[in-house]
């Protein structure tokens, strides 16, 4: 916390205060709260004597690059970059001093003292009474009017907002709570307490707060800023059995559980409710079970219900391992009748709607179905899809793609009265099938050309 600032000619800006935690180094990049202004330190001092780092505990002057004495004052909190984050409101453990004239009130506007900061706030009590009386110790939120930065254990000082008297001191409990409710005053209690309970006890601490987070879970930049602990503590407390850590994000293995069961449910549901399809669209399950969700946490549980045999991802597509597409006398009929079709039409394919038609002649399979059916092609890797319009075999791309590559000279350009002569095709085949070979990357846009890669 900075508690004063001036200029020192020949070397600038300089900062006085003494060392919270941890230390800082000569030549390292810091960062000033609550502005968020990035500072190099130029020197460091330490009762008088300059010196190359300062640690806990220790008075400091350091001179900063990169910014000027006026855009300092006092209250402004030097860290380290991307640690701590500026919070409007904290909720905390609160004593009332005995001489004070009257209960600390919820909606009460007090003055905050912490570090070097002054902020007023409105006070929110966590009780059912509303207040703390003279004397006693209870829960409160603060409502800060202007951000600060704080950490979980700092102690503070309250102030009567006029005539400024001392009416109360605390310890901060929880640097990102909601905002109170009193209908949430039992839930808010159990968890303050239980973090005030396990205060020494940095495993259950990390535990309790990623519990906290629900299914989104929380960043390891979210619990730095929640703990104010470095980041190697937070690495080893965050390690426990009941947690799962998922690339940066940390989610409870109660709450991982859940989505792993809601997510192989809402899969067999959709194999329920369409037996014909080869699995749910990828996103389509994100928004269903993952809403607000990281995408971390999204991936994470399909790939441990993937590892343990329960799901299988293809195509952008999850399906229940194991599933098998049943298919009654109609369906197969309509898919036989799909894939002769395709098969013997080769590059001069009619129009889908045409080509359904055709196949399902005869039988009582609705274009709906048949739609579904000459998905179910594409899904097994028959059929690849040009346009909406157009849906070739794979044999017959597959040739194509091989003919090109072995007539496309030395140059491996091609234009399209080249490409209708190895294709075999007219320009209104033509075109859709440049896109297409463009877009799986077997051709590239070279000028009125394309290179065949």
């Amino acid at each position: 916390p900075i508690d004063r600032s001036f200029v020192v000619k020949g070397f600038g800006t300089v900062v006085t205060g003494t060392v919270a935690g941890g230390s800082i180094a000569e030549g390292a990049e810091m960062e000033l709260l609550p502005i968020g202004r990035k500072v190099r330190v130029r020197g460091l001092q330490s009762h008088g004597r300059e010196t190359a780092s300062v640690s806990a505990g220790q008075r400091a002057a350091v001179n900063l690059a990169n910014i000027s004495q006026d855009e300092i004052e006092r209250g402004l909190v030097l860290s380290e970059p991307g640690v701590l984050r500026p919070v409007e409101m904290f909720n905390a453990r609160v004593e009332v001093l005995a001489a004070a004239e009257k209960p600390l009130r919820s909606r009460q506007r007090v003055r905050v003292h912490s570090g070097t900061a002054e902020v007023l706030a409105r006070v929110h009590i966590i009780n059912a009474a509303g207040e703390i009386a003279p004397g006693e110790t209870d829960l409160a939120q603060l409502r800060l009017e202007t951000a600060a930065a704080v950490v979980p254990g700092e102690r503070f000082i309250i102030r009567s907002y006029s005539p400024q008297v001392t009416i109360a001191g605390g310890k901060i409990v929880d640097t990102a709570p909601a905002k109170h409710r009193k209908r949430d005053t039992e839930s808010s209690r159990q968890f303050l307490n239980d973090l005030i309970d396990a205060e020494n006890d940095r495993p259950k601490t990390a535990g309790l707060i990623i519990s906290s987070a629900g299914r989104r879970g929380i960043t390891q930049s979210e619990l730095l800023s929640r703990t104010g602990w470095r980041s190697d503590v937070v690495t080893q407390a965050a390690a426990g059995p009941d947690i799962v850590r998922l690339k940066d994000t940390y989610i409870s293995a109660t709450h991982f559980e859940d989505l792993k069961t809601k997510t192989a449910g809402a899969v067999a549901g959709h194999h329920r409710r369409d037996p014909l399809s080869a699995g749910m669209p990828r996103e389509a399950l994100r928004d269903k079970i993952f809403g607000r969700v990281p995408i971390e946490v999204f991936e994470g549980v399909l790939a441990v219900l993937t590892r343990e045999g329960k799901l299988r991802v293809a195509n952008d597509r999850v399906g229940i391992a194991g599933h098998k597409q049943e298919l009654g006398p109609t369906e197969q009929k309509v898919i036989d009748a799909l894939r002769k079709l395709y098969t013997e039409a080769a590059l001069e394919v009619p129009k889908t709607d045409d080509a359904l038609s055709t196949a399902a002649a005869g039988t009582k399979a609705s274009p709906a179905e048949a739609r579904k059916l000459l998905q179910v092609l594409v899904n097994a890797g028959e059929l690849r899809k040009a346009t909406e319009d157009l849906y070739f075999s794979a044999a017959a791309i597959d040739g194509l793609i091989a003919r090109l590559r072995e007539n496309a000279g030395p140059d491996r350009l091609i234009d399209v009265a080249k490409f209708k002569d190895i294709a075999g095709v007219s320009r209104k085949y033509a075109i859709p099938l440049l896109e297409y070979l463009d877009n799986i990357k077997v051709t590239v846009r070279s000028g009125d050309r394309r290179m065949v890669l």
